[in-house]
């Protein structure tokens, strides 16, 4: 069942492991699925109305490990099986790894603590195979204008692995809201357009080499690649903001990384900047790493 923590203004509603996400793509340890903002809904789901799935598709602030270097995929062998930071144990087919594939999934151990009223604790074990093991603990937490999200992965087997995580951090603010004119996505750097590795859908956006700026509400799937590989010379803050004229809302990511890389992925009905921490960890290394959400009036 689902836990809601909340104060005046904030609430977070938090969705357990297994409840009813069960695909072999995202994190299931403990997912944000709805923040609410003195009674304002800011978030949204991966598919448009009619295509959603929560058994198979991300929703909120829907975490991935691996999207592309998927740990222990080779390892495996054939029909091996392979680790899902925080999904699975994920049988292997005779294709290469491919994150929209749902494999055959073999769960992991899920332990939920609450040491306060203002902070949730999810943890899961993966138990030993083919040389991979880990412990995971992801622990939420309230404050006054926000929330943090902490990370702490712990490689407990007897082969380092290396890959990254990001958040697909599908907003989109309002009961009926839509990306189109009213939203604007700030990034801590300046970056040069001409160097950004992918554009979709130039029609619905513009960029100034500062922000994303939408002219109207995109008719499919929009994408910007590579929008930190394309920083210019000079100090960044791993951060963005996103700006909503409709209800006068900032509402920002910072992180304690500097990202790998930063792409921007969304459609209609759900607007998803997407900053990637790079990690490698020996065994009985523990990596630790932060996301930080901040919401206030002011726009």
């Amino acid at each position: 069942m689902a836990i809601k923590i909340k104060n005046k203004d904030i609430v977070l509603v938090i969705e357990t492991a297994g409840e009813r996400y069960k695909g072999s793509r995202f994190d299931w340890n403990g997912t944000i699925t709805q923040v609410y903002f003195r009674g304002i809904p800011l978030l949204g789901q991966e598919k448009k109305l009619f295509y959603r799935n929560a058994k198979i598709y991300g929703r909120g602030l829907h975490n991935e490990f691996g999207i592309n270097d998927c740990i222990g995929y080779d390892d495996a062998g054939a029909d091996g099986l392979f680790p899902k930071i925080g999904t699975g144990w994920l049988k292997k087919d005779e294709k290469p790894y491919f994150f929209y594939t749902q494999y055959q999934l073999e769960q992991l151990k899920f332990h939920l603590k609450r040491p306060r009223s203002d902070i949730a604790e999810f943890y899961c074990e993966s138990g030993e195979k083919n040389g991979y093991a880990y412990e995971y603990k992801k622990t939420i937490t309230l404050l006054q204008d926000g929330f943090t999200i902490d990370y702490e992965l712990k490689n407990v087997g007897q082969k380092s692995f290396a890959t990254t995580e990001y958040v697909h951090n599908f907003f989109c603010p309002g009961l009926y809201g839509k990306i189109s004119n009213n939203i604007e996505l700030g990034f801590g750097w300046q970056f040069d357009v001409e160097k950004l590795a992918e554009k979709k859908d130039a029609d619905a956006l513009e960029t100034d080499g500062k922000s994303i700026i939408f002219r109207k509400e995109p008719e499919g799937e929009f994408f910007v690649g590579g929008i930190f590989e394309a920083k210019t010379e000079g100090d960044a803050v791993s951060s963005w903001t996103l700006k909503d004229k409709r209800y006068g809302l900032l509402i920002t990511e910072e992180d304690s990384f500097v990202p790998d890389g930063v792409n921007l992925w969304g459609h209609s009905r759900a607007i998803s900047p997407e900053m990637f921490f790079r990690f490698s960890a020996a065994p009985q290394e523990t990596v630790k790493w932060q996301r930080t959400y901040k919401i206030k009036p002011g726009y």
